[in-house]
């Protein structure tokens, strides 16, 4: 049966937030509303309120680059969502010049330019015309003008076709402007926010600093499952490095994504927004979330039911990723749904009192056996009239929500509850987060709309908390020191069986009521002797209790040290990518070799014949990444980031060009502009066919790094 979801696919998510009319509706702010934006943003809103220029900065990752697939023109930071919640906020204060990119992508500046030509061959065709003017004069080029096929035009304003089809020469100067430094990046992580905030926001000896940081992280910390202590740790590093500075902080969670299975890919990113949530909290700065906003919407439950209520859902999340037959990405939401995107988190800001949520909602996540479990939700309403619910269930971290589990639809009356159970499977690949508790969502859909609810869920009857840390130089024998804790009111006993690595060991386990014990795992490293310089291995806890056995799993990797003119046997990437063509046996015996100079560092690979397959039509042979931490002693190996030095390989023997390096290229905090020149690369052929790649950086480059030959 075709379902009626016309209404489903044109709304704006402008109108969805409690409290907030449509932009239409409200043409000035509220004193309540006044008072709220003061207290988030005591720095920008003074400025603001005198409609002087104001400078904000930016630092994500793609979803505030703004990437949008080849051939769609990603434009400009006034495009992104923190570009249109900014100019939304600015409307209220009468900002004419509204947002303004300090380094607008080049399709941009692209059209900027063919607007100038285009006006100065408009203006020689005039002057030619009035000299001898046979027929019409030549019309002005049209501004307003846009291919549909590639920018989805609705979602532009008048001033935004305005500032892309007009020279910027030509544009009017206003002094009410919000001007955008965006420091986000494409593909970064969590860990890339203090290298944004020390290399490109906060540059050493600046005297200016933003007077508003918007920072949105995620998406690719829940794409390779990092974990949430970590992620954690770098939002509230970089919150308080923000407020340190005098600036205004606005943290958003990141958006959800699609994917083959949407009751785990949509989850995927929740457990991200709701950290970045109680980070914004306790610091008592601004927070927006950009998935809720996504997937928030009326609800159209009379025309469907329980199984039909999902897929309606899915159906206008998909509206959001739709660029057309020739791209598939469901990453990125477009352009239409960017824009609606940003004014819904922007109304957001405006929301003074929310109000009681209609339904309040709860749940426990109980562990019945080493690959099951039960997830349990208590749904309560809290409203003085009958709602109609249909809860729709997302699989919990480290879960999935058992096959063939059905959504569940009831009627709860004024002040009563329904209790709900949804068997769950363990999904044996995923990490854990570093939490004892088990982040879940469900999608809720009753009389009014359809929205995402955010669970803490606490394990049942044992949970386990790992530390999210990394030890350095470490060999032998790793002492690893998880805590149980009794998550029930009843004493808990048992034995803990340890594996790892194919060996056993057994240790007791008595828990009292809500009672906690730490539980030493002595961890063999692989030996020193090992040619390999990564390994990946997986400690298993099995723990035997009286009524069940249930099972917890601990990934830990490690990355040996070696020393200078070692031979270090080359591997596949960390993501197992394979060239087609390319058996495992062409890969084996290719080394790597460190040397060091007093004028710099040298490493050498050589690469066995038919290591990348038959020359066709890829345009390089391959590419060298080189990642170095070349911190000081006391920074080296600290938790941080150091980015990576690349260049492409060519099939021809010639010198290779090293990728422009990025500023903070050996570490967060040194924000160096450092030259190509001071990295070079060369390839050869060997006459058996192999390559020999040199990769050298000059000692110039380490400058901070305390050298030694030893």
């Amino acid at each position: 049966m075709m379902l009626p979801r016309r209404s489903f696919l044109s709304l704006s998510l402008a109108a969805l937030l409690p409290g907030i009319p449509r932009a239409s509706a409200q043409e000035r702010l509220t004193e309540a509303q006044s008072v709220r934006l003061k207290k988030l943003f005591p720095r920008t809103y003074p400025k603001l309120s005198q409609r002087l220029p104001v400078l904000t900065a930016s630092a994500g990752d793609s979803i505030s680059a703004f990437y949008q697939p080849d051939g769609h023109p990603r434009y400009d930071s006034a495009m992104a969502w923190h570009g249109r919640m900014l100019s939304l906020v600015g409307s209220f204060f009468h900002y004419h010049g509204g947002v303004v990119d300090l380094a607008p992508n080049r399709e941009l500046r692209e059209e900027q330019k063919a607007a100038a030509a285009a006006r100065a061959a408009h203006a020689a065709a005039v002057s030619a015309w009035e000299k001898n003017p046979n027929g019409e004069a030549p019309k002005a080029p049209n501004p307003l003008w846009f291919d549909a096929a590639a920018v989805r035009p609705s979602a532009l304003r008048v001033d935004d076709m305005l500032r892309h089809r007009t020279a910027a020469a030509s544009q009017p100067v206003e002094t009410s402007v919000i001007r955008v430094l965006n420091a986000a990046r494409d593909g970064s992580l969590s860990p890339q926010l203090q290298e944004a905030l020390t290399t490109e926001i906060f540059p050493e000896g600046s005297a200016v600093t933003p007077d508003l940081v918007t920072i949105c992280y995620g998406v690719n910390d829940a794409v390779g499952q990092y974990g949430l202590a970590s992620y954690r740790y770098f939002l509230e590093d970089g919150v308080r490095r923000c407020l340190a500075e005098g600036s205004d902080v606005l943290v958003a969670g990141p958006p959800v994504i699609l994917g083959p299975d949407p009751r785990q890919d949509v989850a995927r990113t929740r457990p991200y927004a709701a950290v970045a949530r109680e980070v914004a909290e306790a610091a008592g700065v601004a927070f927006v979330d950009l998935g809720e906003a996504m997937v928030r919407a009326p609800s159209n439950l009379q025309a469907l039911n329980a199984e039909e209520a999902f897929d309606a859902a899915m159906e206008t999340l998909a509206q959001q990723f739709l660029y057309g037959p020739a791209v598939n990405d469901r990453l990125h939401p477009n352009l239409e749904a960017t824009a609606r995107l940003g004014d819904a988190v922007g109304r957001s800001l405006l929301v003074t009192d929310p109000g009681a949520p209609a339904l309040d909602i709860s749940g426990d996540l109980e562990i019945t056996g080493e690959d099951a479990a039960t997830l349990h939700v208590r749904v309560f309403n809290n409203t003085a009239a009958a709602r109609a619910v249909v809860v729709s269930p997302l699989s919990p971290g480290g879960w999935r929500i058992a096959p063939g589990t059905a959504d569940v639809f009831f009627n709860l009356k004024p002040a009563k509850a329904k209790r709900l159970a949804f068997p769950c499977v363990r999904q044996p690949s995923a990490r854990l987060t570093g939490e004892a508790a088990v982040r879940g969502s469900l999608l809720v859909t009753d009389d009014d709309e359809q929205r995402l609810v955010d669970l803490k869920l606490n394990p049942l009857p044992v949970s386990v908390t790992w530390a999210d840390a990394r030890v350095d130089r470490a060999s032998g024998d790793v002492l690893l020191t998880p805590e149980l804790a009794n998550t029930t009111a009843k004493p808990v006993s048992g034995t803990a069986v340890v594996e790892w690595m194919g060996r056993l060991q057994e240790l007791p386990v008595k828990l009292e009521p809500k009672g906690r014990q730490p539980l030493p795992l002595r961890l063999s490293l692989p030996d020193d002797a090992s040619p390999n310089t990564r390994f990946v291995g997986v400690a298993l806890v099995r723990l035997k209790l009286e009524d069940r056995t249930v099972t917890f799993r601990k990934t830990v990797e490690g990355i040996r040290h070696l020393g200078l003119q070692q031979r270090i046997p080359l591997g596949r990437s960390a993501d197992g990518g394979k060239e087609p063509g390319v058996s495992e046996e062409a890969v084996a015996g290719g080394w790597l070799t460190a040397y060091a100079h007093t004028s710099g560092l040298y490493l050498v690979a050589e690469v066995p014949p038919g290591a990348a397959g038959e020359r066709t039509a890829r345009s390089v042979y391959g590419t060298i990444d080189v990642q170095l931490d070349g911190r000081n002693a006391a920074e080296n190996g600290t938790i941080g980031f150091v980015d990576r030095l690349s260049a492409d390989i060519p099939w021809d023997d010639t010198a290779m060009t090293v990728k422009t390096p990025r500023p903070a290229v050996f570490g967060t905090g040194y924000a160096v502009e450092y030259s190509p020149s001071g990295f070079a690369s060369k390839v050869t052929t060997k006459p058996d066919g192999g390559r020999r790649i040199e990769f050298n950086i000059a000692r110039a480059n380490l400058i901070h790094h305390e050298w030694s030959l030893d």
